[in-house]
């Protein structure tokens, strides 16, 4: 059995075990190496809180701890992740493991990581829309460096996805990305600003127009269903389309039907090891620490506090795969192109 089709089954069968009897599984953990980054973006803070990181041993055995609790899946953030001069190493570990990796990068590293990337599954590359609006929410050749990574990464037939943050300015450059999209082989992914207010900084500024968000929406809607490479998945897009407020990203209410399984099938960890359901709680709950309390033990005591839904786009494709949704999980499933 290969490392795709053993992980399809953790999936589903953690997945089966929660929906009949409640058995909580940490499948799916995102990992946020370091805060450092070699940008800082208009709508992000996290460079400037410089949490102290967990040392290459310190991972190892969290991997270990992770892979008796029955994880899957591992996608690793930051911060920038490739700043650290052991992404390689980390990136093997977690292999060793047998998890399906993927990697969030601004791609500004890229070339000079490409070796240390080998051991990934799937690159996911931040990728905001054209040049003078990327690098108006980062820095002069953030976008040509972005574009490179692209470029490096698909001639050695790496999995690369874009990930494009809708503000004010970025929404008017969808078809910029899908077209760049079909040229270099790649699925874009859209998602709106969600940062809660200790990762992410006052965006009045770069929020959208209500209705011209959801204009886009609905455009992006039309695309998917016409075959453009977009790898959010329709269910995604149309729950999102009727976020109530796009203003409060997460809300203590459940909105639509969809309910979440954040510290129940996945959580997230902070770059010092604390333990939350999901980024959008950062620093707004109590937290065990991975490397105080041990990894089976900080997920067992992580807790929602009450917190219902959110728009943020990795969690709602999360939620529809483990809501056993079947359309949800076979267009979800392409994006991903998992293969045995």
């Amino acid at each position: 059995m290969s490392i795709g089709f053993q992980n399809i089954w953790r999936m589903g069968y953690g997945t089966a075990l929660h929906r009949a009897f409640g058995v909580r599984r940490p499948l799916n953990v995102m990992l946020s190496l370091t805060d450092r980054c070699t940008c800082l973006c208009k709508y992000c803070r996290i460079p400037l809180r410089k949490s102290p990181e967990m040392s290459l041993d310190q991972l190892i055995a969290l991997f270990g701890q992770m892979r008796r609790a029955g994880t899957a899946r591992l996608g690793l953030w930051g911060g920038e992740p490739l700043v650290r001069r052991d992404i390689g190493d980390i990136l093997v570990a977690a292999k060793d493991k047998g998890f399906y990796v993927s990697v969030d990068t601004n791609g500004e590293l890229v070339s000079q990581k490409l070796t240390e990337l080998e051991s990934a599954d799937h690159v996911v590359v931040s990728l905001d829309g054209r040049k003078e609006n990327h690098d108006g929410n980062r820095h002069a050749g953030a976008h040509d460096a972005a574009l490179e990574a692209i470029r490096a990464l698909s001639l050695r037939n790496k999995r690369v996805w874009t990930i494009s943050v809708l503000t004010r300015r970025t929404i008017h450059d969808v078809d910029y990305i899908l077209d760049l999209a079909r040229e270099h082989g790649f699925m874009a992914t859209f998602q709106i600003l969600h940062h809660n207010a200790i990762l992410g900084t006052d965006t009045t500024d770069l929020a959208p127009d209500d209705h011209d968000l959801r204009q886009t929406i609905k455009y992006l809607i039309q695309a998917k269903l016409r075959g453009a490479p977009i790898a959010n998945t329709i269910h995604y897009l149309k729950y999102i389309r009727g976020w109530p407020d796009f203003s409060r990203p997460a809300s203590y209410e459940r909105v639509g039907w969809l309910p979440c399984f954040a510290g129940d099938l996945f959580c997230n960890i902070d770059t010092n090891g604390d333990l939350f359901p999901c980024s959008l709680l950062v620093g707004q709950i109590p937290a065990r620490n991975v490397l105080t309390s041990g990894f089976s033990e900080a997920f067992k005591a992580t807790s929602r506090k009450g917190c219902e839904s959110c728009a943020a786009s990795c969690y709602v494709e999360y939620n529809h795969l483990h809501s056993l949704n079947p359309a949800a999980v076979w267009d979800f499933g392409r994006s991903v192109g998992l293969k045995g």
